[in-house]
This record gives C-alpha cells, structure tokens and sequence, in this order.
C-alpha cells in the first residue's frame, strides 16, 4: 500500500514512502496540508479555510484560492499514489489512513492525547494570529530575527512591540 511521511515537528518535510520529498510550490499549500493533518481527519469548513489563509482577498477570489491549493495536493497526493484529499461541497478533509504524521499522532493517524490537540490548536492560533498582524509586519519581524541570529542575539529575547502584545489571539 502506498503512503506518504509528513514532518511538521523541526521544520515541514513531506515525503512517500521511498524517501523521495513531495513539493508542494506555495507555503500556503504547505499551511492548508497540516492545518488538515492537525484536525485528525475531521471535515473542515471551506469558507472557514478560505477565510483563514486568504483572509485578505475577497470571497470569491479567497474560494478560488483554496480550490487552487487544492488542486495542488490532490496532484502531490496522486504522485505518491495516494487519494487521501475528500473534499465535499462545503467542506474538505484529509484521509489519514496513507498519511504518517509526526505531530499531534501515534504515527498511524491518531491523535495522542489532550496534549497533542492542544498543541496542534496552538499552532493554528499562532498562524491565524500572524495573519492579523499589519502587512509588512511578518517580514520586519523576520528580517530582524536574520540580523538578530548575524549578530549571536536571541530574536526571542527582544522585547516586543505593544502592537504585537496586545493581539487578540495571543491573550
């Protein structure tokens, strides 16, 4: 049987099962893969999807999007001869039943525990709460974690601005 490896703890990898690395082209196809793999093989609602990772465009434009991605991972999917992708009018979910993941799962699809959802709900609320911030403001606080590291400083012991303090999400 086919399956396919997805790495989401030290940084994404996504691989079938000889090794070979599955590309997929836009981080955001990469988001949309693991927020699916997080939510343990639950049904998600499109619209809440569409408005999580393109949140910034316009309805339909944000539903065109993800079908875009979509495609995407179905063609990932279809190179590591899986068809893990079940997607339905109004929702989309990940069959978990070819996919190894190393987050928030014993390694065969299932969730670990209390500790691994709440995990796996940080990590969405992380992403959804960088998505809010100002354009522009991802990058500044990349470029200065770059020059941060350059310089030996730990980019998580500056002090944050009250803007990024005061976000809703990380309340």
């Amino acid at each position: 049987m086919a399956s396919c490896r997805l790495t989401l703890l030290g940084g994404f990898a996504f691989a079938d099962s000889g090794g070979a690395g599955l590309a997929l082209p836009t981080r955001k196809d990469r988001f949309l893969l693991a927020y699916l793999a997080l939510s343990d093989g639950k049904a998600q609602n499109r619209e809440r999807l569409a408005a999580l990772l393109w949140g910034d465009r316009g309805e339909t434009q944000a539903r065109d999007s993800l079908r875009q991605s979509l495609a995407a991972l179905r063609q990932v999917f279809r190179q590591a001869g899986l068809d893990s992708l079940r997607a339905e009018r109004d929702t989309v979910a990940l069959d978990l039943a070819g996919v190894v993941v190393d987050a928030g799962t014993d390694g065969r699809g299932r969730a670990r525990g209390r500790r691994a959802s709440l995990a796996a709900s940080r990590f969405l609320a992380g992403e959804a709460a960088a998505r809010r911030l100002a354009p522009g403001t991802c990058r500044a606080l990349r470029r200065g974690h770059a020059q941060g590291r350059a310089a030996g400083v730990s980019a998580t012991r500056k002090p944050l601005s009250n803007d990024y303090r005061s976000s809703r999400a990380f309340a």
